[in-house]
C-alpha cells in the first residue's frame, strides 16, 4: 500500500502529464478516501467485529492495488484507483487491535516509527540508485537479462 503512495508522482505521471496540480488532486483524493475508510472501519468494527472488517479490508486493498497498473494512463481512472486502494488502508489497524493497545507501550510505538523511517530511507536509496543507473544509460538488470545483454 505504501509503495504506490510513496511513488504516486512516478506511477501516475502519464495520467497527470507531470502536472503538480493534478498530482496534488490525486493526493487530496487519497487523503479524503483514507479518512472515509477510517470512519467506516470504526463504524463497521463496532457492528461486525474486527476480524471480519480486517478481512474485507485486506481483500479491498488487494483489489485496489491490482487496479493501479490499469489506471496509470488516464487521470479519471487514476483518481478512482487512488481512492479505491487508500480506503482499505485501515486494514493495518487490525494489527494493533489484535495485540491490544494496552500491550503496546510508547517504546514499541516509537520503534515502529523508527522502523518505518528506516524503510522509507531504504526505499529512497534504492530509487536513487535506479535513477542514477538510468541516467547513465543502463537498463534495469531484469531488462538486460531479457534482452540478452
Amino acid at each position: 500500500m505504501f509503495v504506490p503512495y510513496t511513488y504516486i508522482g512516478v506511477i501516475y505521471a502519464p495520467a497527470t502529464g507531470g502536472s503538480g496540480v493534478a498530482l496534488a488532486l490525486l493526493m487530496l483524493v487519497g487523503g479524503i478516501a483514507g479518512a472515509i475508510g477510517n470512519l467506516a472501519a470504526g463504524f463497521l468494527t463496532d457492528r461486525l467485529g474486527g476480524a471480519r472488517v480486517v478481512a474485507v479490508a485486506l481483500i479491498w486493498l488487494t483489489a485496489g492495488l491490482l487496479v493501479v497498473p490499469l489506471a496509470t494512463g488516464h487521470f479519471g481512472a487514476a483518481l478512482v484507483a487512488v481512492g479505491f486502494y487508500v480506503v482499505g488502508a485501515f486494514a493495518m489497524s487490525g494489527l494493533v487491535g489484535a495485540a491490544g493497545i494496552e500491550l503496546l507501550g510508547s517504546r514499541y510505538v516509537s520503534l515502529l516509527a523508527a522502523a518505518l523511517a528506516l524503510l522509507a530511507m531504504g526505499a529512497s536509496f534504492c530509487a536513487q540508485r535506479l535513477i542514477r543507473s538510468n541516467a547513465r544509460g543502463w537498463e534495469y538488470p531484469a531488462a538486460q537479462r531479457r534482452s540478452g545483454r
